[in-house]
């Protein structure tokens, strides 16, 4: 399973991991060196964070990390005494020693230091200078249970110059001081202009914990082969679809060597960039260079008035598919084998068909309702033709699989159902069918089942409307599939090219400055259109299921105000290296808890604390 996972987790790599414009991870760690994070300047970083803070809330009192972090994180009671206008670093060394992570921070100076530390802590210079800090706690009975007869707090600090070094364990300390006197582990910054950073050699942590026998993978096995409470019902064994996703975790974690990112706060913005460099040779890195490219052009297909877009190079979706057919093995009960196999062949023969690029986007219409949009390019247009004619057969067949979940999808699909402008659109009618999904079996869960189905129901209905069909057809070598909310009229708009191009991809000007070249993927998100559709959608999927779950009356009309989107770009910058940049408006954040404070507050006949 070499390449499998490693499309899948991707994904998430792009979106959670912070990016910024000006990326700079530290090469040439010390071999012994697995995690490094910085905090670049906790002086300057203070202001920002509260900037940003009383920005979301103008009650917002954040503690300042320049206060907090002397005396419960670095021993001393003089702040004077530290430097955070310099780098704080955080240090984690092979096994075992990674247990006791070290800090590392300048200090004003070195003797004020060490005597700024409490006098509740017994000062033992060691013969090589480190210095061990030790307090005795008397052993005591409370409740009748016996604590002991006396235990120990103990830290150990190393000085170098006016660099010290802080951790647990004086061997971490001893190994560090020596990276600093030889010069491997530099004062920094060492993330660019970057707030804060981490990196972490995954592949050589992971190595180092399973030669050390403390692979975090077995000891997941190890659990589950205790069983967890989790019992096989209805053919579905939960302890078997665990075991498929950490050994595919696991087998995507060794493929990594280095995955390193850093964020910067802004006065309007959070920036970042991320990091993710394969190993050479390895499935994710012929993934990752599988992605390179020229210009995205699906984008042009896609409609202005989108709340999401996403469009990028698609690599070899074949792993993804192989893991995720051995996923819907650990849920298929032996009657189902048959349904089974028709699902994993019609994902293989799908993906067989792509080309080497796609878009897709979402939105929300006017009348309240989802659509969604997407474009790819395919490899022989007559053959996608002749797959989608055999293929929603096949989704029949896999359809009496999908039970198992509790809902199955149905279709009705004609080629050639209109035509416009001279081109064959396809039809779809989809119809949900939902009834119990494993595990709800059984007379004593009918009304829970029941429930279930009508609240399921009522979503859907409430996300797409009524009209559930969908639409599709040909343009040269790209296929563009509309559905929801005016499918037919998008899809025409398209052929028509009176669609905009995502109204020129709002808010990634910033993010595709921040580096040369054609990227390999970009992508908005309007968070405030997203959180106040689902509000919206919940609200009435609540109030449709009856008594048992009050809604504050604001919720369900909640209007918040849209800025610029959540941005980010992927590029390429190496073999199997692929970096990603994103931007989040402040404001963000700002018109969505504005809007929750209004529709909560305002709902209970307060004043709302503050306007989005």
């Amino acid at each position: 399973m070499k390449k499998a996972m490693c499309v899948c987790a991707l994904a998430a790599l792009l979106w959670v991991l912070p990016a910024h414009a000006q990326t700079g991870a530290p090469e040439g760690l010390p071999d012994d060196v697995m995690v490094l994070a910085e905090l670049a300047n906790v002086k300057t970083l203070d202001p920002k964070l509260a900037d940003i803070a009383m920005a979301v809330d103008p009650g917002a009192t954040p503690a300042p990390l320049v206060d907090a972090l002397p005396a419960q994180t670095l021993k001393t009671q003089d702040p004077t005494t530290v430097d955070l206008s310099r780098p704080l670093h955080v240090v984690g060394l092979k096994p075992p020693l990674l247990e006791s992570l070290a800090l590392v921070f300048t200090v004003t100076d070195p003797q004020l230091y060490l005597d700024s530390i409490s006098d509740d802590y017994e000062d033992e210079p060691q013969e090589d200078g480190v210095h061990v800090f030790t307090q005795a706690f008397l052993g005591f009975e409370e409740e009748g249970e016996d604590w002991g007869a006396e235990w120990t707090d103990s830290f150990a600090i190393g000085l170098s110059g006016n660099r010290a070094v802080l951790a647990d364990d004086p061997a971490a300390v001893r190994a560090v001081l020596a990276m600093i006197q030889a010069g491997s582990l530099p004062e920094g910054p060492l993330f660019g202009d970057s707030d804060a950073g981490a990196v972490v050699r995954l592949k050589a942590l992971l190595d180092a914990l399973n030669a050390q026998g403390a692979n975090p993978f077995d000891m997941m096995r190890g659990m589950m082969a205790m069983g967890m409470g989790m019992q096989p019902q209805a053919g579905i064994d939960p302890q078997k679809m665990l075991q498929v996703m950490v050994d595919g975790v696991e087998d995507l974690a060794l493929q990594l060597d280095t995955v390193s990112a850093g964020v910067t706060l802004q006065a309007d913005a959070v920036t970042g960039w991320s990091r993710v460099k394969a190993v050479e040779g390895s499935g994710m890195a012929v993934y990752i260079n599988g992605m390179r490219g020229g210009e995205l052009e699906m984008v042009r297909h896609m409609p202005a008035d989108v709340v999401g877009l996403y469009a990028g190079r698609t690599g070899d979706l074949t792993p993804l598919v192989e893991w995720y057919g051995k996923f819907l093995g650990a849920v298929a009960s032996p009657e189902s084998a048959g349904a089974l196999d028709a699902m994993k062949q019609l994902m293989a023969d799908g993906v067989a068909q792509m080309g080497d690029e796609m878009a897709f986007a979402g939105g929300v219409g006017p009348e309240g309702h989802l659509f969604f949009v997407s474009a790819m390019r395919v490899k022989d247009p007559e053959q996608m033709k002749q797959f989608l004619a055999s293929a929603t057969e096949k989704f029949q067949v896999a359809g009496d699989f999908q039970q198992a979940f509790g809902v199955t999808t149905r279709m009705n699909y004609k080629p050639a159902a209109l035509t416009h402008a001279g081109h064959e659109i396809a039809e779809w009618d989809i119809d949900y069918e939902f009834g119990a999904p494993a595990g709800m079996q059984g007379p004593q869960m009918d009304a829970m089942r029941q429930q279930m189905a009508v609240m399921q129901q009522h979503m859907v209905t409430v996300f797409w409307g009524e009209d559930l069909k969908a639409y599709g057809t040909f343009l040269d070598d790209v296929y563009v599939y509309a559905q929801g909310a005016g499918a037919l009229d998008r899809l025409k708009a398209v052929i028509d090219s009176a669609a905009s191009p995502a109204a020129g991809l709002p808010g990634l000007s910033e993010v595709l400055g921040a580096r040369t070249g054609a990227p390999a993927a970009v992508g908005f998100l309007s968070l405030e259109k997203l959180v106040g559709f689902y509000m919206r959608a919940f609200t009435e999927a609540m109030t449709a299921m009856g008594g048992g779950f009050p809604m504050p009356p604001g919720l369900a009309n909640m209007q918040i105000e849209s800025g610029p989107p959540l941005a980010m770009a992927v590029w390429i910058t190496g073999d199997g290296t692929l970096e990603k940049h994103f931007r989040l408006p402040v404001s963000a954040l700002t018109n969505i808890t504005g809007a929750f404070q209004q529709a909560m507050m305002g709902g209970m006949g307060q004043e709302p604390f503050m306007q989005p």
